[in-house]
């Protein structure tokens, strides 16, 4: 099984900044988990930011974030296999994981993030056609 490495940061300007640099960013990212799920199935506004990244130094130094172990809005995750920047969607302007992956993401994450992977795999249910295609 694949190993992720996660580094908690804060974007101070607010997750705002953080998709706008992420839109111009020329390094492989895909968002995954809270964010991708609202812009599907919402279940509350996103507070905490998830990035898969290759180098979490070099992203954090390039979209301004900074190291934060309270009061964090972005987590950035090294995958060990690189293999996940392959395949991605494009959900407004932002490289996002394969719905999948943000369904697994989710279950395994903090707080709210279970009941949002069950919103999302309700979606996926129901309209199989749109994504899976």
């Amino acid at each position: 099984m694949s190993r992720t490495t996660s580094s908690t940061w804060l974007a101070a300007r607010g997750l705002k900044s953080l998709w706008d640099g992420l839109r111009g960013a020329d390094f492989p990212y895909l968002v995954t988990g809270s964010t991708v799920a609202a812009g599907i199935a919402p279940v509350a506004p996103t507070r905490l930011a998830s990035v898969y990244v290759e180098d979490a130094e070099e992203a954090a130094k390039v979209l301004g974030l900074r190291a934060a172990d309270a009061g964090a809005n972005v987590v950035l995750l090294q995958p060990e296999d690189g293999s996940l920047f392959d395949r991605a969607d494009d959900r407004d302007g932002l490289r996002t994981a394969r719905l999948p992956v943000v369904v697994a993401d989710l279950l395994s994450g903090p707080g709210r993030s279970p009941a949002e992977a069950e919103a999302l795999m309700d979606w996926m249910a129901a309209h199989e056609e749109v994504w899976h295609g």
